[in-house]
């Protein structure tokens, strides 16, 4: 892969904010609970690999590459 046609955004230092993964897959699993007063959505997320801190992971109930999602949908 030609390097020089990607170019992933920067912080005001140069640093990389994102990076591209090392060519595994990412996986990760939800469940989640849906039509709350038919307009809320919950998700609970774990991450299930590239745990390592160079990820920058979230962690949640101190379980890492865990995390929740709110989202909000209208449907007519």
């Amino acid at each position: 892969m030609d390097n020089s046609l990607l170019q992933l955004p920067t912080d005001s230092n140069g640093k990389a904010t994102t990076h591209i993964l090392n060519g595994n897959l990412y996986i990760e699993a939800s469940i989640g609970v849906t039509n709350i007063l038919k307009f809320f959505r919950v998700d609970l997320i774990k991450r299930l690999n590239y745990l390592d801190e160079k990820y920058e992971v979230t962690s949640l109930f101190g379980q890492i590459g865990l995390t929740v999602r709110f989202s909000a949908k209208f449907d007519f």
